[in-house]
């Protein structure tokens, strides 16, 4: 899918493909991807494998945590 905001990805378990702008990356544990808005990605496990990842995002006009 297209992303209308930027993206941190980052791997916790397994091995699967992450696809930027149409180029394929192995991914595995520990691996941290980057994508800016407008990009379009996908990720997937590879066949017979499972992964296990995490999202980031930006949240938009979110408050403020300072003390």
């Amino acid at each position: 899918h297209v992303l209308n905001h930027e993206q941190a990805f980052y791997i916790h378990a397994g091995r699967g493909v992450i696809v930027v702008e149409g180029t394929e990356h192995a991914v595995e544990p520990g691996h941290a991807i980057y994508a800016s808005a407008g990009s379009r990605v996908s990720l997937r496990p590879l066949p017979g494998a499972t992964l296990d990842f995490v999202i980031a995002w930006p949240v938009p006009d979110a408050p403020s945590r300072k003390p």
